[in-house]
């Protein structure tokens, strides 16, 4: 399905396999200064280690989520993943997530797994068939505020909204959510974090109708005609 889905986006950039490294490069120096990733990290984040677990994320979103760059030198990442998609224990392991644990330390490995558990349980009041999940949304520090995340982002609703799709995600900064309401998310439920001082928005985008272009009621019709009448006995 996530194959099909990936060629209704041929103005955007889809990951392919080859492309994981680029894609989880974006992604750990775009979040350094994230704080759940901060949190993670034990405040010593370190770009390499966190290049390591996008790449194990990623690994397992390949075919199964829908895997986003504003273009081939990936400068904008968009993440999504169908609203009740589960991961198994095998999926972790054939994308070498035994190997976190060495690569992250015990503590971090821990912490991700208990706040993973913790964002299931608010996703899951939420999420449902007809509903995507953004995973991650990041543009390179060097690359914001010249609209490559709006072009990934516009392109992505507006394929959600032709297809009555809903969306949801949660985010960790206050900031994040007014850019977020600006496309058309709600802010549904706010969290703290058990055992830290993180706060937690979840959010929701339900689909907007699409007018049809040119389909006028017979008011318009009528208004239409009358002014062409007018227009006409000039």
């Amino acid at each position: 399905m996530i194959k099909e889905e990936s060629k209704h986006f041929k103005n955007l950039y889809v990951m392919g396999k080859d492309d994981i490294e680029k894609f989880a490069n974006n992604l750990a120096i775009s979040f350094q200064g994230y704080p759940l990733f901060e949190y993670f990290s034990n405040d010593k984040y370190s770009v390499d280690k966190m290049r390591f677990f996008w790449k194990v994320s990623l690994r397992m979103c390949l075919k199964k989520s829908l895997c986003l760059a504003d273009s081939e030198d990936v400068k904008g990442v968009a993440i999504f993943s169908e609203g009740t998609q589960k991961d198994s224990l095998f999926d972790y392991v054939k994308s070498g997530g035994l190997f976190l644990i060495p690569k992250l330390g015990l503590k971090s490995t821990k912490k991700m797994m208990k706040f993973e558990k913790f964002a299931n349980s608010i996703k899951d009041k939420y999420a449902n068939d007809n509903c995507w999940y953004l995973y991650a949304f990041t543009v390179l520090p060097e690359c914001r505020k010249v609209g490559i995340g709006s072009k990934i982002l516009r392109k992505v609703f507006k394929y959600f909204d032709e297809n009555k799709k809903d969306c949801y995600l949660e985010t960790l900064t206050a900031e994040n959510v007014k850019i977020y309401q600006h496309y058309g998310f709600d802010l549904v439920e706010t969290e703290t974090v058990p055992n830290t001082n993180l706060t937690m928005y979840a959010m929701y985008r339900k689909y907007k109708e699409i007018k049809q272009e040119n389909s006028l009621s017979n008011e318009e019709i009528r208004k239409e005609n009358n002014e062409t009448n007018k227009e006409s006995s000039l």
